[in-house]
């Protein structure tokens, strides 16, 4: 698989300007340990067209990189990368302007989506796996795996032109930094607009979830959350204590409602290849369990999302906007 892809090392080096939930994700973060030394956060007092740039050239060469290597772990650092590009992308809409979004928004989303598939087999394993720690002894766990995995890695083997294809948009993405509209200079006004509108759609997402928690409005709310969660770690240095003990709660939100996901993922799985598994594998206690581990998850996320998304978008918005101009304010003695 790696070897196919070689010939686009170059970019990576070349992109520079100046039992709890989530136990998988939390793993492979520690893996991916040098990640957080890839800056994604924005610095008062800087040109914040410039830093804009910088950071989303530091995520492309990044997620190239792990293209690179492609192995399972990899993909999946490559596909947050992507999702990381559209929540910057999302923080200065207002200034990029529509066209550019749009342009920008689709190409991250499709290299993402084009490595899911590879992405959504290493989830089940791995929904399974929590499964089978919470209820050991209680299905035909190893079993089960055993007849799982076969098909995840054949399928991870063929991936090669996904890797292809995700490297050649990246390149051509990073090519387009320079000529991206951005007229931002010192002032975070125009990065609240976003900031706001963002957070906005979570609290709805968070609304419709407990009015109908079903899988889809679930899936709704994970994606708000994390483009929040994106939005809280690029204005983290507005206040970095506060602002970051916000973020570890949303990182929280998001490992119970994708837990809840890649369980929904795998119960669906497990019921459209029913005979593949029966009658070695009985599935039916197996969904009996998933739907319990289901609820338990629903119920912790939708009340630590009442929290999350308590307050009233403006007066966030306004908050962060005190705490990002504060110094600027006493230095100037206001």
């Amino acid at each position: 698989m790696r070897g196919g892809c070689r010939h686009h090392h170059g970019l990576a080096q070349g992109v520079h300007l100046g039992h709890q939930p989530g136990h998988g994700r939390r793993k492979a973060a520690g893996w991916r340990g040098h990640q957080e030394r890839v800056s994604y956060r924005y610095k008062p007092g800087g040109d914040l067209a410039d830093q804009t740039r910088r950071i989303a050239a530091r995520q492309i060469a990044a997620a190239s990189e792990a293209l690179t290597r492609g192995g399972p772990e990899d993909i999946h650092d490559a596909r947050k990368r992507c999702k990381k590009l559209r929540g910057l992308l999302r923080l200065v809409r207002g200034d990029l302007g529509r066209t550019a979004y749009r342009r920008e928004n689709i190409a991250f989303r499709d290299v993402a989506r084009a490595l899911s598939g590879p992405r959504d087999e290493q989830a089940r394993l791995e929904a399974l796996d929590a499964l089978a720690r919470r209820y050991p002894r209680q299905a035909r766990f190893a079993e089960l795996r055993k007849r799982l995995a076969p098909g995840a890695a054949h399928r991870l083997a063929h991936v090669d032109q996904a890797l292809s294809d995700g490297l050649a948009a990246l390149e051509a993405a990073s090519a387009r930094l320079e000529g991206w509209p951005l007229s931002l200079e010192r002032s975070i006004r125009p990065l609240l607009a976003g900031f706001e509108k963002t957070y906005a759609r979570g609290r709805d997402a968070q609304a419709q979830a407990r009015r109908s928690p079903d899988t889809e409005s679930l899936h709704a709310l994970r994606k708000q959350s994390k483009y929040h969660l994106f939005h809280l770690r690029l204005l983290q240095q507005a206040w970095p204590v506060p602002m970051r003990a916000r973020r570890r709660e949303l990182a929280r939100l998001s490992d119970l409602l994708g837990d809840d996901h890649d369980l929904a993922v795998l119960a669906a799985h497990l019921l459209d290849h029913r005979a593949a598994f029966e009658p070695r594998v009985p599935i039916d206690p197996l969904m009996t369990l998933i739907e319990a581990r289901r609820a338990e998850l629903r119920m912790d996320a939708l009340a630590l999302g009442a929290r999350v998304f308590a307050e009233k978008p403006s007066r966030l918005s306004k908050r962060v906007r005190r705490y990002w101009d504060a110094p600027r304010r006493v230095g100037a003695g206001e």
